[in-house]
C-alpha cells in the first residue's frame, strides 16, 4: 500500500519545519493561514498559532551570583556506580539532557528527597540538605518538607497526578505548597491572592478561579505547577520534563518565568530548542554512566560533543546506563 498524502498534528514546530511541504495553523477552532513550504519557519508558525509575535530574547549572558545549590558525589539506588557533581548559582539554569532511562529524573527526586539516596551531599544555600546515609544531618528519605523549607521546589513530569488535585479549583492548588504557613484555620482570602498572582504573571486561562484545574488544558495547568511554587518563593526550582503537551503560548510563558525567577533552576527536558534558549549550563547523561558537565547552551553542548566524539556523536548507538538484575 502506497501512501500519497499525510496529515501531522503536533506542537513541535522543528518536525514541522524538517517534514511538512504546507502547514496550516489552528486558533480557537479556525483556519489562521497556511504557509508554503518556502515560508515555514518558527516565527511564522508561532504567529499562526496564537495570533501575535512572541519573539523573545535569548538569554543574556550573566554574571553568576550566590551558590544555591552544591551536589557533591550523590548517587542513587538506581544508578549506584554513577556519581553526580554539579552547583547552581543565582540566576543559572542547568539543562539535563540525555535518553528516557539515563537516570534525570532519579536525580530530581534524590536532590528533592523522595527517592533513595546512597551518598553524597546537597547543600541549599549555606544549608545541607544531605550528607550522605547514616549522617546525623541527612533529610529524611520519603519526606521532601525539610527541603522545601529550605527552599527547593520540585515541579514533576506527571503533573496530573504529582502536581495538582485535579478535583480541586485553581484558587485550592495555587495555594498549596504555602498555605500551611497562614496559621492553623484555613485562610480562604490568601487562597485568593495566590491565585490572583499566579492568574496574572503567567497569564493563566481559566473562567475563574474556581474553575476545576482538572477542566483547563495541559498548557494550564502546567502553570498552575509553577503558579503554587512561585508564590513559595524558593531557592531553587527542579522541573522535571515541564514542557510537555504544552502550546507555545504556554512555552513562552515558562521560558520568561524561569528568565527572571532570581533563584536558580535545574530542568530536565528532551526538548533541545527549549534548553538551547533557556540554559546557562548543561548536564548531560551520555551514556555507560558518563555525566559530562558544561558551561553553555545545548546548541554550544552539541557542537562540543561532535568535537570530542566525532562522526559516532550523530550515529545511533548501544548505551549502557546500568547493569541487568534478575
Amino acid at each position: 500500500m502506497c501512501i500519497r498524502d499525510s496529515i501531522y498534528i503536533t506542537h513541535r514546530l522543528a518536525e514541522i519545519a524538517q517534514l511538512a511541504d504546507r502547514c496550516i495553523g489552528l486558533r480557537d477552532g479556525r483556519n489562521s493561514g497556511e504557509l508554503a513550504r518556502a515560508e515555514i519557519d518558527t516565527d511564522r508558525m508561532v504567529q499562526l498559532m496564537v495570533g501575535r509575535d512572541l519573539a523573545g530574547a535569548q538569554r543574556q549572558a550573566h554574571v553568576p551570583g550566590v551558590a544555591m545549590l552544591r551536589v557533591t558525589g550523590l548517587r542513587t539506588s538506581e544508578y549506584p556506580t554513577c556519581a553526580v557533581d554539579l552547583e547552581v548559582r543565582a540566576g543559572e539554569v542547568v539543562g539535563i539532557s540525555g535518553l528516557l532511562g539515563a537516570g534525570r529524573s532519579e536525580l530530581l527526586r534524590a536532590i528533592f528527597g523522595i527517592d533513595r539516596r546512597l551518598a553524597g551531599e546537597v547543600t541549599v544555600g549555606e544549608d545541607s540538605v544531605d550528607q550522605g546515609l547514616g549522617s546525623q544531618t541527612s533529610l529524611p528519605i520519603g519526606d521532601p518538607r525539610e527541603a522545601i523549607a529550605r527552599g527547593l521546589a520540585l515541579l514533576p513530569e506527571d503533573r496530573k497526578h504529582e502536581g495538582l488535585i485535579l478535583s480541586m479549583s485553581v484558587r485550592e492548588n495555587a495555594s498549596l505548597p504555602t498555605l500551611h504557613r497562614q496559621g492553623v484555620w484555613l485562610d480562604r482570602g490568601y487562597e485568593r491572592r495566590c491565585a490572583e498572582q499566579a492568574i496574572a504573571d503567567l497569564g493563566i486561562s481559566c473562567s475563574s478561579q474556581e474553575q476545576v484545574v482538572g477542566l483547563l488544558s495541559g498548557g494550564n495547568q502546567q502553570k498552575v505547577v509553577l503558579g503554587k511554587w512561585l508564590a513559595a518563593e524558593p531557592r531553587v526550582l527542579l522541573l522535571d520534563e515541564p514542557t510537555n503537551d504544552l502550546d507555545v503560548d504556554t512555552l513562552r510563558a515558562l521560558e520568561e518565568a524561569l528568565l527572571g525567577f532570581p533563584g536558580s533552576a535545574i530542568v530536565v527536558s528532551h526538548d533541545r530548542w527549549f534548553l538551547d534558549r533557556i540554559a546557562t549550563h548543561i548536564l548531560a547523561f551520555e551514556g555507560n554512566s558518563e555525566v559530562v558537565w558544561f558551561e553553555g547552551n545545548y546548541d554550544a553542548y552539541a557542537e562540543d560533543l561532535k568535537r570530542r566524539k566525532g562522526a559516532d556523536a550523530d550515529r545511533p548507538h548501544r548505551i549502557k546506563f546500568k547493569p541487568l538484575a534478575r
